[in-house]
């Protein structure tokens, strides 16, 4: 009996293929991933309309000038896609050629690698790719971006800038974000813990203030998160105050 030759997905390894080599057209990736033409031809236009990737640029045909050949790379939803997939021994290759996508994180690959963090910043990665997996399933990508500017300018115009900051605030939590997950991830830690685990976030922590960029954001954090528990807090006295009316 023939062995049936095993199906697999054309979707995800398309996305693992542009994750590591940024700019490829059609012809490449049907070479590199031993597809059918019509196989590729018909996903392409998918991961498009999906907003998984984006055509980078456009040029004529060697063979033929008339036609133009597209060449293609993941936009930052078709990343966060390929993260879901990729072997891990290549993410040195997708930060390097998508460094621009999370300037804090793949910006500062160097930087990592330089203090001896890289392994940690690695298995945060994974941790925050996991756990948004978990959190809203295998598509989670899809809404990753977030409200357009537009409909944030929208947002402020007609409810005011509060409401708009609360909105997004709550966008964020849901659908969560890298650069948070993987360097404000320590915030939430209690600086008086002693045990090792706390120990070795704080020292983490040390290293990447050492960035100036880096020691910024960590500062928006800590002043962002102490504001918002401020306000709870106060939102708890005030419920305690009521109750005691009753």
């Amino acid at each position: 009996m023939k062995e049936r030759k095993k199906r697999t997905n054309t979707i995800p390894e398309m996305l693992v293929y542009l994750a590591c080599n940024r700019g490829k057209n059609k012809w490449d990736i049907k070479e590199a991933l031993k597809k059918s033409y019509s196989n590729v031809f018909q996903t392409i236009p998918k991961l498009l309309a999906d907003n998984l990737i984006r055509v980078s640029k456009t040029e004529e045909g060697s063979k033929n000038p008339k036609i133009q050949v597209e060449h293609y790379e993941l936009t930052y939803s078709g990343l966060l896609a390929a993260l879901q997939e990729i072997d891990w021994k290549h993410i040195d290759t997708v930060v390097n050629n998508y460094a621009e996508m999370e300037p804090l994180l793949f910006g500062k690959w160097g930087f990592f690698e330089e203090k001896g963090i890289k392994n940690v910043i690695i298995q945060r990665l994974q941790a925050a790719v996991v756990y948004f997996q978990l959190q809203r399933g295998k598509k989670w990508y899809r809404i990753q971006e977030g409200p357009s500017e537009e409909n944030v300018k929208i947002l402020v115009e007609t409810k005011g800038k509060e409401t708009a900051e609360r909105a997004l605030w709550r966008h964020k939590q849901i659908v969560g974000n890298l650069t948070d997950s993987v360097l404000g991830f320590n915030l939430y830690l209690h600086p008086k813990n002693e045990d090792e685990r706390v120990k070795e976030e704080m020292r983490v922590l040390q290293i990447l203030s050492e960035d100036q960029d880096i020691k910024r954001y960590l500062q928006k954090q800590i002043k962002f998160w102490k504001e918002t528990y401020s306000n709870i807090w106060n939102n708890v006295l005030g419920f305690e105050e009521w109750f005691k009316t009753l």
